[in-house]
């Protein structure tokens, strides 16, 4: 994040370049956690709670690491608004562990079986990504072929994640 310019005064396309920064680093970090965490508990709600904590955790070292940029650049203390942006520019990563985690909640209230609800978390981060490529394709003004291909290589990244599972497993 430039100490220099607010978020609000970035242009559009780097603050959505930000954003989609974010949340795909976010999912992926969920994709990995659902996957090694379900190795070792035995109840959606526990993979989900530690899924929610790891999370948690970088996110926090990920607004820290920002404003220890910021100081650096400025040779200033942060103030509140610019500590305000970074925590708004990083939430993506935090929030990415939403959809998942809401399939790991069916599991934990009995809705789904555990191994469907983990099936479905790693199938929801998968989409998550594909979609995310599609929206990085449209922004990159691609064509339709075009849009496939990014959106094929993000949900590649969360496949293999998905079969390094399988395999462990």
């Amino acid at each position: 994040m430039s100490a220099t310019f607010r978020d609000s005064e970035l242009p559009e396309a780097t603050r959505i370049g930000r954003n989609m920064q974010a949340a795909v680093y976010g999912t992926i970090l969920t994709l990995s956690l659902v996957a090694v965490s379900s190795e070792y508990q035995d109840q959606p709600l526990r993979v989900a709670g530690s899924v929610l904590a790891t999370q948690f955790i970088f996110y926090i070292a990920h607004v820290y690491a920002g404003q220890l940029g910021i100081r650096l650049e400025t040779r200033h203390p942060v103030s509140r608004q610019q500590l305000r942006e970074v925590m708004r520019e990083e939430w993506p990563l935090l929030a990415a562990a939403g959809p998942p985690c809401v399939a790991l909640l069916l599991g934990g209230l009995d809705v789904i079986g555990y191994d469907l609800a983990v099936d479905l978390a790693l199938g929801v981060g998968v989409t998550t990504l594909v979609l995310y490529g599609v929206r990085l394709g449209r922004a990159e003004q691609r064509t339709w072929p075009g849009v496939a291909m990014t959106a094929a290589v993000n949900g590649a990244l969360g496949l293999i994640i998905v079969v390094l599972k399988i395999v462990v497993h």
